[in-house]
């Protein structure tokens, strides 16, 4: 039986949303540098992405993030944010205002 036409579009919409955590999850398998720090930070960026409605850049408070993934230290932060940035699987656009807050991009290519 064929799928209906509502079916398909909740099937695309649903690809859209999973596809970077997908990607990521399928990346880290082979990816020997990724340590539970990155996992954790990563999974906590996508729930925000999803919050923000998966905006291209979205706000990521260090505060609150560092809480949600459970990070206790700012080196630590600093240091897997610019990491995930750097491996690829985020872009990380700091802010050096106290002001103004910080932004990602979730990269969606294909591991």
């Amino acid at each position: 039986m064929a799928k209906s036409r509502k079916n398909r579009a909740c099937e695309i919409k649903d690809d859209v949303f999973l596809m970077p955590l997908r990607n990521f999850l399928e990346s880290i398998k082979k990816d020997p540098r990724i340590r539970t720090t990155h996992t954790a930070l990563y999974l906590t960026l996508y729930g925000l992405w999803l919050e923000n409605n998966a905006s291209a850049f979205f706000p990521v408070p260090r505060a609150v993030v560092m809480q949600k993934a459970k990070i206790s230290s700012k080196a630590t932060w600093h240091q897997a944010i610019a990491e995930l940035d750097e491996y690829g699987y985020l872009k990380y656009c700091p802010t050096r205002q106290k002001t103004n807050v910080s932004t990602v991009s979730l990269l969606t290519q294909e591991p």
